[in-house]
């Protein structure tokens, strides 16, 4: 997903493990670069948990802004926007699901690899849904008692850049790498997955995994 000269390349120049990560280069001015994952529909009292790297260089994003680096295409109710301070360092982050699930301060490295967690639940109720974040491994906070009853139509999340105009400094990158979407966790630090998620028995598998190289 990308156009206007920004883009998506596989990339060595960042990685956390393996051989490649996804690059998203920005012009600048254009709001949205990235990449688009298909999962299955979540199933309401079932949560789904998402977990990505992600790496930005200093420099690499506009003074006081926000870009959404991390949301669903389907479904406008759920987003986890990054929020930058006066130098362009990532100084705080909304996890959004129909209603704040945390909105606040976090400690986010640049120029070096940060991981995310997020927990998402389609309630039951009207009051029961919701979900937890996690930075390095970190609980930032939670909030179970959100209406999320129709977003069962969360098919889908996007990777990258979608800014408010633009996040992103013209010829900057974003890197994202080690992606996993599974029915239990939190996932945790690469690879984060139990070691029988593979096998034919288990009673928890990923929805979809995403690792190159």
């Amino acid at each position: 997903l990308s156009g206007g000269g920004s883009t998506v390349t596989q990339s060595t120049v960042q990685v956390v493990h393996g051989t490649y990560s996804a690059s998203m280069t920005g012009n600048g001015t254009d709001n949205r670069v990235g990449i688009i994952k298909n999962i299955s529909a979540p199933v309401a009292g079932t949560p789904v948990y998402f977990r990505f790297y992600m790496y930005a260089a200093a420099g690499a994003l506009k003074a006081s802004t926000s870009l959404i680096a991390f949301f669903s295409p389907t479904d406008g109710n759920f987003s986890t926007s990054f929020h930058t301070d006066s130098s362009g360092n990532i100084v705080s982050v909304t996890a959004y699901a129909n209603g704040n699930i945390y909105s606040g301060a976090i400690t986010f490295t640049m120029g070096a690899w940060n991981y995310i967690d997020e927990e998402f639940l389609v309630g039951t109720t009207t009051s029961n849904g919701g979900g937890q974040l996690w930075v390095n491994g970190v609980s930032q906070g939670s909030n179970f008692g959100l209406n999320t009853t129709a977003m069962t139509d969360v098919t889908n999340f996007e990777l990258g850049n979608k800014g408010f105009g633009s996040g992103m400094v013209s010829g900057q990158a974003l890197y994202f790498d080690d992606v996993l979407v599974s029915s239990s966790g939190p996932i945790g630090a690469f690879p984060g997955a139990p070691a029988n998620t593979y096998t034919v028995s288990v009673a928890s598998t990923p929805v979809a995994v995403w690792f190159n190289g």
